[in-house]
């Protein structure tokens, strides 16, 4: 529908859920005075100023204003209601409000031109997202004592500066795509249930890591620079760990951290030099790659063609290639019983049963060389 002015709405004292979105609505005055409106979706359209200064719009709860051209956020002090804000691929540089938002729950700010942030503004949100800016000091967390989820991907490689300890009571914490390189300030994180730090520049992880954050269930690591999980050794409730691209070459000291793991259920090694050679490339879909940046970091296990060419390029190995990598995936599997899926590959009941054999399989394959060697000599 190619609207790109409403006139006409009244009080409209029965209307309480608007949808307008993927227009080319170009104000929000229209919808100013319907009071009894607790729902409005305006996402898709080419808004660029927000006109909530003069409104009556007093039980609006949830407002999606994503997709738009949106410069500054502003004069939404006018909504006291309002709950859930969607302001996600705008292009907002500014944030202006006088009086804090009590009752704001949901925030998302991602893919905008943000360069700081505020949080002392919204005291009560549990939804923090600012993936996608270019952020280089957040401020006022200590504000939020309530924030569950807080992601703040992809700052365009600034350094961005923030006082992790105010997100210790977190359960989800995102912070991909930004320098960090050591994890010093994370600390007491005891709620923390949920992490993800790829593309870190992680050379290594505190020895304290596990102490510091004792109930993470998922954690993904991927394409840092880390060369061992010991680290994670005490987390007790890991079920799901990802490090694809990494340094980690010891199988016998990755089997032996691994062992005691028993609610594990999801690990990724690929990329690494303990896998290498062993699968074919790790590439996104065609569908992933057209997404987000950020989505790039879970693109891998959601690839739907990698069965079918992992099947193709295990056949090609040769023979003492393919001995290797079942030695590689057995030794995993009978020290981890709690595995369920390996480097992206659900473990069947056949390789499970056939592990003791696979590495007794590469050890009599490593005599073989081995004796070769000393015959050639």
């Amino acid at each position: 529908m190619k609207t790109c002015y409403l006139t006409g709405f009244g009080p409209c004292p029965h209307l309480r859920v608007l949808h307008a979105e993927n227009n080319k609505i170009y104000s929000c005055k229209p919808f100013q005075h319907i009071r009894s409106l607790t729902s409005l979706n305006l996402r898709s359209n080419v808004i660029k100023r927000l006109r909530f200064g003069e409104t009556d719009l007093i039980e609006l709860e949830s407002l999606d204003l994503s997709y738009n051209r949106i410069e500054s956020l502003d004069s939404i002090e006018g909504l006291p209601s309002l709950r859930l804000l969607n302001l996600d691929h705008n292009d907002i540089e500014s944030v202006f409000i006088e009086t804090p938002m009590d009752r704001l729950k949901i925030l998302r700010l991602s893919f905008n031109r943000l360069k700081s942030f505020n949080g002392s503004l919204f005291p009560d949100l549990r939804t923090l997202y600012l993936d996608t800016n270019q952020i280089k000091r957040i401020v006022g967390l200590s504000c939020i004592p309530r924030l569950h989820s807080f992601s703040v991907r992809n700052q365009g490689g600034n350094v961005v500066d923030l006082n992790l300890y105010h997100l210790r009571g977190c359960r989800k914490v995102y912070l991909s795509g930004n320098p960090m390189r050591r994890l010093t300030d994370m600390a007491d994180f005891f709620t923390l249930e949920y992490l993800e730090l790829c593309s870190a520049q992680l050379e290594e992880l505190p020895n304290t890591f596990a102490r510091q954050m004792p109930n993470l269930a998922v954690v993904y690591l991927s394409s840092n620079f880390l060369t061992n999980i010991r680290p994670l050794r005490e987390l007790r409730y890991l079920r799901k760990l990802v490090l694809l691209d990494n340094r980690i070459s010891n199988l016998g000291d990755t089997v032996d951290d691994i062992s005691v793991f028993h609610h594990l259920y999801y690990l990724d090694l690929r990329e690494n030099p303990i896998s290498q050679k062993f699968y074919p490339a790790v590439t996104a879909t065609t569908k992933l790659k057209s997404q987000p940046k950020l989505i790039q970091y879970l693109a891998p296990e959601y690839d739907t063609t990698w069965g079918s060419r992992d099947d193709e390029f295990r056949e090609k190995l040769p023979v003492h290639w393919r001995v290797r990598r079942d030695g590689y995936r057995a030794s995993l599997i009978k020290y981890c019983k709690s595995l369920r899926t390996l480097d992206n590959m659900v473990i069947k009941d056949e390789e499970r049963d056939n592990a003791d054999a696979a590495i007794d399989n590469i050890r009599e394959f490593s005599k073989d060389i081995k004796k070769a060697l000393e015959e050639n000599e």
